[in-house]
């Protein structure tokens, strides 16, 4: 039996962006009607989605391979996209030529490395809940109210497994890869 993993890069955010997020996430579940919320641990920022795979290798070599310098991200205001079944709602991540050059070269590298990779344009963003229905008296301006201004140095990203356990979903850094030096890359344990 071939075993699966469902993989996908990410970067990792730090405690207080989590905190806010999560945050940001209460005030929009207060005001819903029906939503998937993202758990507190779970908020990251995605750079490429790779789905099921046997192995992690190929994603691995792909991402050594990546030349990039560490950059400052920064949130902007929420958003959403809108779905007949629910909205997906988010917060925005500002104009960045750092992240935007390091979500383009990975992808020419995983696809190199033959892995299927979105062909859809690149929009960074911060997912707070997905099928979200609000009530007709929200305001994404309550969401605006909570946030903090946001801002992060990136120095590295994360390959990262998504599985459900005791039915939770739960994301697990296997391998990350640092910004700005070529010999730098670890396996996580």
């Amino acid at each position: 039996m071939v075993i699966s993993l469902r993989l996908f890069i990410a970067i990792s955010l730090p405690e207080s962006w989590t905190a806010a997020l999560h945050s940001a996430s209460a005030v929009l579940r207060k005001h819903s009607l029906h939503g998937s919320f993202t758990r507190r641990e779970n908020f990251h920022l995605t750079l490429a989605f790779l789905g099921n795979l046997a192995s992690p290798a190929p994603a691995q070599k792909a991402m050594s391979a990546v030349e990039a310098a560490p950059f400052i991200l920064r949130a902007t205001a929420p958003g959403r996209f809108c779905r007949p079944d629910g909205d997906v709602w988010w917060v925005g991540i500002a104009p960045c030529p750092g992240l935007s050059a390091l979500q383009r070269e990975l992808c020419i590298r995983l696809r190199a490395a033959g892995l299927s990779v979105e062909e859809r344009p690149f929009i960074p963003h911060l997912t707070l809940g997905r099928r979200v229905i609000v009530q007709d008296s929200f305001s994404p301006r309550l969401l605006e109210s909570v946030l903090p201004s946001l801002e992060v140095p990136v120095d590295s990203f994360s390959l990262m497994q998504s599985e459900q356990r005791g039915g939770i979903l739960r994301y697990t850094p296997i391998y990350r890869r640092s910004l700005g030096v070529s010999s730098l890359s670890r396996r996580l344990p």
